[in-house]
């Protein structure tokens, strides 16, 4: 895997798929006056940056982040706090520098703009639309599917153009995503529904790529997504919680969440890695650091710290990483100044990374076969085990029925409906003791022998590997919906 600078051109390799993701800063929200408490707010004062003629004004940062956009050459350009423009009848357009050539946008819905455009008049008494988009290199992807869009999340399904250098790019969901600043749940929310919207879109392979207000750390919630990683000590899992919430102990130190707290923590977690399971999409983090600098939380003066943000993330099962940009960790003039800077005209840095498509790994023939003989033997051997319950229940109930004085025909009615007979239906008493023991105990017993079956089921899953699970699916459909069809 490459390490490129940033701002290399991200088309040197013509078969290989490129993505950039940027959160451009928008000018409203540079030094804007809150209305609701008549300040501007500490996280939108960029006190770190000085002079603001020259880090801030946005006369200066749009012709250079228009440079970087046009000079990155990236398939995918993912946007964050894009500013739309308002036409006189209501409607938002992309602004005119950011409709690249040889690009086609994908921009949220009016309504969306419309209501983010009304929010922001109330707070901020300007009614200017902020958004995400995805913008798409025309000449090497065909989009195939979009999905609602929402003003933090633009998601399209993508293909490499037919006989097209990307001919080998499969069917793959981008999801352009800004993510919430504060909850966590509300992050996790966000990428189970691209997760989601993908499986929608018939597709297991996805990009996921933006904001995320969150360093993805081991112990956070977001950084469940990710497949193969260990799983996180208790440590790591209070740490990341402390972290979310921003709990201060004496002397501004981390603090301990409670139990609750960290009880919440962990069956958002644990939600995590099980929707992942359950859909069968494993996501990779290209591994970039650092992209945004400033004061720390709270903190009115210096030094600067840094926080990885800004993520891509992306199916391995069929995207090999080849190369991705470098970070804050190569630019310690912007770490130590605060972005914006004079080299990055945004208050985040942004990531790019390039993919080589191929196609998934297969199973040989051979340990197909085998593998495919387990499940049936296993289907085979829960109908026999089945099949032996309902006799043994039918003979047991016919000894109890015999028991009450009553022959086999009437037990049969005793444990089944009653059937069509004559038009005078004599009144029947309600089944012996004996009988309802045998009823309760016929119950428990055929869902004890069905949770059985359904965990024998799931422990076979929960062995199998990617390239195993897609030949069972192949074979029985959804391995969920089989394991519950018991």
């Amino acid at each position: 895997m490459g390490v490129l600078a940033k701002g290399s051109p991200l088309d040197t390799c013509l078969a290989r798929l490129s993505v950039l993701s940027y959160n451009l800063l928008a000018p409203l929200y540079v030094r804007p006056v809150d209305e609701r408490t008549g300040t501007v707010q500490p996280f939108a004062a960029f006190e770190w940056a000085e002079p603001a003629a020259q880090r801030l004004e946005w006369a200066v940062r749009q012709p250079k982040l228009a440079a970087e956009l046009t000079a990155s050459r990236a398939d995918l350009i993912c946007l964050q706090e894009v500013q739309y423009e308002a036409a006189p009848d209501g409607t938002f357009a992309l602004p005119a520098w950011l409709q690249l050539d040889g690009y086609e946008a994908h921009v949220p819905a009016q309504r969306e703009l419309s209501d983010i455009a009304a929010r922001n008049f109330r707070v901020l008494r300007c009614g200017a639309a902020i958004g995400n988009a995805i913008l798409v290199r025309r000449e090497r992807l065909t989009v195939v599917d979009s999905a609602k869009p929402a003003n933090t999340r633009v998601q399209l399904l993508v293909r490499g153009r037919e006989g097209g250098a990307l001919h080998a790019l499969l069917p793959t969901a981008v999801a352009c995503v800004h993510l919430d600043a504060k909850d966590e749940e509300q992050r996790v929310k966000a990428v189970l529904r691209c997760l989601e919207l993908a499986t929608v879109m018939g597709t297991r392979e996805l990009i996921v790529c933006g904001d995320m207000n969150s360093e993805c750390l081991p112990g956070s919630c977001l950084g469940a997504f990710f497949d193969g990683a260990p799983p996180p000590t208790r440590e790591e899992l209070k740490r990341e919680c402390a972290s979310a919430l921003r709990l201060e102990g004496v002397e501004g130190a981390v603090a301990t969440p409670s139990e609750e707290q960290l009880a919440g923590w962990m069956a958002l977690h644990k939600s995590v890695v099980e929707s992942c399971r359950a859909q069968r999409i494993r996501l990779a983090r290209v591994p970039t650091g650092g992209t945004r600098a400033a004061y720390a939380h709270g903190a009115t003066s210096g030094p600067c710290v840094q926080w990885q943000l800004d993520h891509i993330f992306y199916t391995p099962r069929t995207l090999e990483l080849s190369s991705h940009w470098q970070t804050l960790e190569a630019d310690p003039e912007s770490s130590a100044a605060g972005l914006p800077s004079l080299t990055c005209p945004s208050d985040h840095l942004p990531v790019a990374a390039t993919f080589a498509p191929h196609a998934p790994a297969v199973l040989p023939n051979d340990k197909r076969q085998e593998l495919l003989s387990r499940v049936d033997e296993l289907v085979a051997q829960q109908v026999r085990e089945r099949a032996d319950l309902v006799a043994l229940l039918e003979e047991e109930g016919r000894a109890v029925a015999a028991a009450d004085g009553e022959t086999a025909g009437d037990s049969s009615k005793n444990i089944d409906e009653n059937k069509a007979g004559s038009t005078k239906k004599k009144k029947r008493g309600p089944p012996s003791p004996a009988m309802q023991a045998f009823l309760r105990s016929r119950r428990e017993r055929e869902r004890a022998l069905k949770a059985e079956q359904r965990q024998e089921r799931e422990e076979l899953i929960l062995s199998l590997g990617d390239v195993h699970l897609d030949a069972v699916e192949e074979h029985v459909g959804s391995a969920t919906a089989w394991c519950a069809s018991v």
